[in-house]
């Protein structure tokens, strides 16, 4: 468990457990020799033979031209200090290839010592000033203890400037951390979010999320199932740490819920005392983002839960209901992913918008609060009189949605809600109600919801008939399609319902929907 969620200071770091232990070295750091002489290669392998530094040898690769240089350079970016003779198969050879170098290939790190035998060819005040060169010496004056100097400090500048183009990259990814995370509303998108942004922080090798949940925490792993090992480490944690089992960093998020949350991230070659500093601001953004998100997800349970009760509050006057509004908030979203290839349902393709249509679907009823029970219960048809307070239903409806709505500022499931409940018994040929509105007048959501409501009315029973079955119903609904429905979110339905497990007819419950 973790002690102290609070503490801000090296939480990664628990100085009784001593330094983290370090992951392979660099296997060997890249030095190209590029000179038109095979003796000068021949000579500097031999120099530098037994050269290492920082716990990596040297691998020294020939180069015999310039395009022999660059083609190599294309196909490697990882050559750390690159010895260059100014004069080869063209005087200016070696300027023409630091060019090739700093510009075409934008390489800013690899350590460009020029050394020439010529220098008349390329006087060093100007090539200094010219050119993005390290160093600059004359052949003569490479004797075997300045060779040597030269390649540590080249190698030693190169390992500096890793160093802070990775912490470039890790504060790169604070910020974006911060940006991004925040646009994800599922844990396991999030989860996923945040792996990436610690895998590319501490340069681990590639895998994907395995979210599992222990006894009273979260683990968040990127490179298959936790070990055992892993697992264990994190049942019994006994303090803010980052440790390394079984070759695996194991390290926690700092979280103000009472879910401690674990990442657990394979292939990391190393990780040092500027990687846990980056990695610990990184790790305390993303236990804020993980507990926006727990918090917003409940909230939007809360939120959902307070519609459903409202639809059920309408529905539970009404005999036979059942889960009418369940269904029909199933028919939707299912639909609403048909419909989205067209362009005048472009709106569909914006999965929050779908995710407010579905939850304003619910409450396309709501407005039945006002009709008599007399009415919602008649076991027979409705009189005129009766016909017209039932259709009073939707104005009611609207009116209520659309107070509510006008409390929340832009579009949301609401304000959405108030438009279904006052459009979703208009008509495509415009005899419908209340406003004998057009089929180009009435808004996508409404189309959507009056095709699902209706049908579900037609399958289930009620007091005075039987359900209809599937292919009677879809078949009726096709033929009104043009006149009282759209007949693309007629034909959505139809696809839905022929692959979809909805209940078939005599599942559903008795239902006194008077359309």
């Amino acid at each position: 468990m973790i002690d102290d969620p609070d503490s801000d200071e090296d939480f990664l770091i628990d100085e009784d457990d001593g330094p983290v232990p370090q992951c392979a070295a660099r296997a060997a750091w890249k030095l190209l020799v590029v000179d038109d002489e095979p003796d000068v290669f021949a000579i500097t392998k031999i120099v530098l033979a037994d050269f290492s530094f920082a716990g990596a040898a040297l691998e020294i690769i020939p180069a015999y031209s310039r395009s022999e240089a660059e083609a190599y350079l294309l196909q490697h970016d990882d050559v750390a200090v690159l010895l260059l003779d100014v004069v080869m198969e063209e005087t200016d050879a070696g300027l023409r290839l630091v060019e090739f170098v700093r510009v075409t290939l934008g390489n800013k790190l690899v350590r460009i010592v020029l050394r020439t035998g010529q220098p008349g060819y390329a006087p060093e005040k100007e090539v200094i000033l010219r050119y993005d060169i390290n160093d600059y010496k004359e052949k003569t004056e490479l004797t075997t203890q300045k060779l040597f100097t030269t390649v540590v400090a080249s190698l030693r500048a190169y390992q500096h400037l890793l160093d802070l183009e990775r912490q470039r990259a890790g504060l790169a990814q604070i910020v974006h951390a911060n940006q991004g995370l925040a646009r994800h509303q599922e844990l396991d998108e999030f989860g996923k979010g945040a792996l990436a942004f610690m895998v590319a922080l501490l340069n681990a090798g590639g895998g994907e999320l395995r979210r599992r949940e222990g006894q009273g925490s979260t683990a968040l792993a990127h490179q298959g199932d936790l070990p055992e090992s892993a697992i264990d480490a994190i049942d019994a944690w006994d303090g803010l740490t980052l440790r390394w089992v079984d070759g695996l960093v194991l390290a926690p998020i700092p979280s103000r819920t009472d879910s401690p949350v674990f990442v657990c991230l394979g292939g990391v070659s190393s990780v040092d005392d500027g990687d846990r500093v980056l990695f610990g601001i990184l790790a305390e953004a993303v236990g804020a983002g993980w507990d926006s998100v727990l918090l917003l997800g409940r909230l939007q349970d809360a939120q959902k839960a307070i519609v459903y009760a409202l639809a059920r509050m309408a529905e539970f006057r009404d005999a036979g209901t059942g889960e009418h509004v369940r269904r029909v908030e199933r028919m939707v979203r299912a639909m609403a992913l048909k419909l989205r290839v067209h362009d005048d349902y472009a709106c569909l393709r914006d999965e929050a918008f779908v995710e407010q249509l579905v939850l304003a679907s619910v409450l396309h009823d709501v407005g039945k609060v006002g009709v008599p029970d007399a009415i919602l219960n008649k076991p027979g048809a409705l009189d005129g009189g009766e016909k017209r307070q039932m259709q009073a239903h939707v104005a009611i409806g609207a009116e209520i949605l659309a107070e509510a709505a006008g409390m929340v500022p832009g579009m949301n499931y609401i304000a959405l809600a108030a438009e279904i409940a006052a459009n979703h018994h208009e008509s495509a040929d415009g005899s419908g109600y209340p406003g004998r509105k057009t089929l180009d007048q009435i808004p996508v959501s409404a189309r959507i919801v009056s095709v699902a409501d209706v049908y579900d009315a037609l399958v289930s029973k009620r007091p005075y008939k039987e359900g209809w079955p599937r292919e009677k119903a879809i078949a009726w609904l096709r033929e009104m399609a043009g006149q009282r429905f759209d007949p693309r979110a007629v034909e959505a339905l139809a696809a839905v319902i022929g692959e979809s497990s909805f209940p078939t007819e005599g599942q559903h419950r008795s239902e006194a929907v008077n359309c």
